[in-house]
């Protein structure tokens, strides 16, 4: 087995796996059939070899079960069932790991997971409970079906807009890599991108608890905290909610920025490259503030930039260079 995939084989039979593990063993078992006759053996001794009490714990009952396996025969392999499905602009994928793979005697326990992903296009979503959420680009939302029965945890990569229904019996808990999101019902924007050293949340209404590993925190309308994935820490910062909550109507719209990060913005706004090819633009104490409608192409954006900042542009193959 491929490294930590023992690990990930002992969530999943636990009930204990995360989406992203899902997804990792969704891959190794679709690699070798060889692999689908070992997670079958595991299957099987696993609910014929661990008690209650080991079930707890683990990576320890599969220590226990791995002294066995290379003396038992392997067993008729499953499929694990990968059902995609397009609606409009947003792309559905259903990852069901059915009862002849993971389900104890109950089918009832079953456990199915709902990823919503996004490409260049933003998404509406309503989720069973009511929630609703403004999916925006390049984002990920995943939670199962015991979501608005048992729990209402949801995973989020990428950015959204939600609006969460009321229930004070139930919270709605939001899980960005190392921090989470505490609310029972209001207004919030979050974004966790995957190749970002920040996770964000901005509060428009009510109130939220946002949490890290050792630090928690309670945001009130206007605010938003800051939390930094490599140092852990947090900073709330107060801001325009309005303001930050745009995208989701699709205009863009930025207050006193660096230049430079304007058109890293654009670049991935528009997914197109932009060099900025003269020194001086490059500069962090060059900043400016824009607001446009995304229906505008790159080209209307760089004119009306080009009003306030002396640059010129050129297009080759694809890419602009700013000068």
């Amino acid at each position: 087995m491929e490294k930590n995939i023992d690990k990930i084989i002992a969530r999943i039979l636990n009930g204990e796996a995360s989406a992203e593990e899902i997804l990792q063993f969704s891959g190794w078992l679709s690699a070798d059939k060889k692999n689908e006759e070992e997670f079958r053996r595991i299957r099987s001794y696993w609910r014929a070899e661990v008690s209650q009490e080991q079930a707890n714990n683990p990576l320890t009952s599969l220590e226990k079960l791995n002294k066995r396996l290379t003396k038992q025969p392997t067993q008729k392999r499953n499929r694990l069932i990968l059902l995609s499905l397009s609606v409009a602009a947003i792309s559905l994928l259903i990852f069901s790991l059915s009862n002849y793979y993971l389900a104890p005697a109950d089918p009832q326990e079953t456990t199915h997971y709902y990823t919503y992903i996004t490409d260049n296009n933003r998404s509406a979503i309503t989720l069973e409970d009511g929630t609703k959420v403004f999916l925006n680009k390049n984002s990920r939302l995943t939670y199962n079906n015991h979501y608005g029965k048992e729990s209402r945890n949801i995973e989020l990569t990428g950015e959204a807009y939600f609006e969460v229904a009321h229930d004070t019996l139930n919270p709605f808990i939001l899980t960005m890599g190392e921090s989470s999101i505490r609310v029972l019902g209001t207004k919030f924007n979050a974004q966790s991108l995957e190749d970002g050293s920040e996770v964000t949340a901005t509060l428009v209404e009510g109130s939220i608890q946002f949490q890290s590993a050792d630090q928690q925190v309670i945001l009130l309308p206007d605010q938003q905290v800051c939390f930094n994935k490599e140092t852990k820490r947090i900073e709330i910062k107060e801001v325009n909610s309005y303001e930050r909550t745009l995208w989701t109507r699709s205009i863009i719209k930025y207050k006193t920025i660096p230049f430079a990060e304007l058109i890293s913005r654009l670049k991935e706004t528009y997914d197109t490259e932009i060099i900025i090819k003269n020194a001086v633009l490059r500069d962090p104490e060059l900043t400016v503030s824009a607001s446009f409608d995304e229906n505008q192409s790159l080209e209307e954006i760089l004119k009306v930039i080009s009003r306030s900042v002396s640059m010129k542009w050129t297009k080759k193959d694809n890419v602009y260079y700013i000068q």
